[in-house]
């Protein structure tokens, strides 16, 4: 790996570090390598629009300013933190003169995600005509941060959180860039700066330089207690963006797929990420139903009391309700079929004209209700044996002859005892239309 003689440290360590090359770049090989998206020689070439997706600190601002140089591209920089249409303007208009002067043009949107759709829009016709290259980075899923016209017009390249060789490099390189005496960095204590960083290239050097700096000019190894008390929770967890959601989701799948181990993981991770609770009592409740539903109907009722217990305690002591919630609906036999029902009779209500109720099914509330016969012949099932009116038609006549089956219950949890009943009673339902059909009613 290549070391810059001219790295000034009047600038973070991060920056200062900063690859000026491929040649210096750790990870992200997939991109630059022979076969890859860039596996071909880059001068005098075509540079084409792309979106650089990941999380922070993996490289997205050093690559675009790699490539930027290498196809001999003029680089303008910007970002969704503090520019707008205005400026956006402005970098056309100098794109426009660069061009004039047979110059091309990067425009390198840093946090893309953060420009509204207008904003983004006003990129596009430049892009088509080849005034300028897009290059955009965002943290953020570009499905639901970039406008569809945009991504219909860029490559979408994803970054991924660098690995531990790779972050034990960048370590090494610093190590050797700023001259560090090889007892101050052991190798436990490396390897807690790595998992403290969290896959984050950036916030490793930030916390090294953080540390280095409280530590002076001592000679003394740094430790791992020196590493904790320079460090807050550094985990990768967006309250509101796409880590969020997808930390949810392994959390519904682990507890779908029951395993309890996987669910208190998953569950303790968004925890110490600052997940807002009530939200994830919400998520609980809905697995409870959509998961579990009548297999076990308890899960709903122990999801609600975490939740509720969870809002009158508090953190930390409610934390616990929830994982109890947690384990639970994990270890829970499963069905879907309630939730399944449900979707397949949404279907037909949706497919299907507006039948119109039974006679038989109104109330007659009002003298004029009598008058129509409503409720006429309508058997009171109570009144029954078993509390079975089995002669009953309860589907508009429109679908009483071949009566859709939403529910069909598995062979888990309670369930098996719902499909045994729900058997017999089909059974005495076709009894008695026979009878009907034999004139012995």
């Amino acid at each position: 790996m290549k070391i810059n003689a001219d790295i000034s440290f009047n600038r973070p360590l991060y920056d200062a570090l900063r690859p000026q090359s491929f040649d210096e770049f750790v990870d992200q090989n997939q991109f630059v390598s022979d076969g890859s998206f860039l596996g071909f020689p880059l001068k005098g070439n075509h540079l084409p629009s792309i979106i650089l997706w990941g999380p922070p600190g993996t490289g997205k601002t050093s690559f675009a300013r790699i490539l930027a140089k290498d196809y001999g591209y003029d680089l303008i920089e910007l970002s969704g933190v503090n520019s707008g249409a205005a400026d956006i303007r402005s970098s056309l208009e100098e794109a426009k003169r660069k061009s004039d002067d047979g110059l091309r043009t990067v425009i390198f949107l840093d946090e893309i995600h953060r420009y509204s759709k207008a904003q983004q829009d006003v990129l596009l016709p430049h892009i088509e005509s080849g005034l300028i290259t897009l290059i955009g980075a965002t943290t953020e899923n570009p499905g639901f941060n970039i406008n569809k016209a945009l991504r219909s017009r860029v490559q979408i390249l994803v970054f991924k959180p660098l690995s531990f060789e790779s972050l034990f490099a960048i370590l090494c390189r610093a190590e050797k860039v700023m001259n560090l005496d090889s007892k101050i960095l052991n190798d436990g204590v490396k390897n807690l700066l790595i998992r403290m960083a969290d896959g984050d290239g950036r916030k490793l050097l930030i916390i090294l330089e953080s540390i280095l700096q409280k530590h002076g000019n001592s000679k003394d190894p740094i430790t791992s207690e020196d590493v904790m008390k320079s460090t807050i929770s550094l985990k990768k967890f967006d309250r509101f963006g796409d880590e969020f959601y997808a930390q949810v989701s392994a959390l519904h799948k682990s507890i779908r797929g029951s395993d309890p181990d996987a669910s208190i993981y998953w569950f303790s991770r968004m925890v110490d990420g600052g997940i807002d609770l009530s939200y994830l009592g919400r998520r609980l409740l809905r697995i409870s139903c959509e998961d579990v539903g009548l297999a076990d109907p308890r899960a709903l009722r122990i999801a609600l009391d975490a939740w509720e217990a969870y809002e009158r305690v508090g953190s930390p002591e409610g934390e616990l309700f929830l994982a109890e919630a947690v384990v639970y609906l994990a270890v829970a036999p499963k069905s879907n079929s309630v939730y399944q029902a449900y979707k397949k009779g949404r279907n037909l209500v949706k497919e299907e004209p507006s039948y119109e109720v039974p006679i038989h099914l109104r109330n007659a509330v009002t003298n004029f209700d009598k008058a129509q016969s409503y409720g006429k012949d309508y058997h009171y099932s109570h009144d029954h044996e078993e509390g079975f009116s089995e002669g009953q038609e309860y589907f508009p006549e429109a679908l009483a002859s071949d009566s859709p089956v939403f529910y069909e219950p598995s062979n888990r949890g309670l369930e098996i005892k719902i499909k045994e009943k729900l058997f017999v009673l089909k059974d005495k339902r076709k009894n008695t239309q026979n009878k009907k059909e034999q004139g012995y009613d």
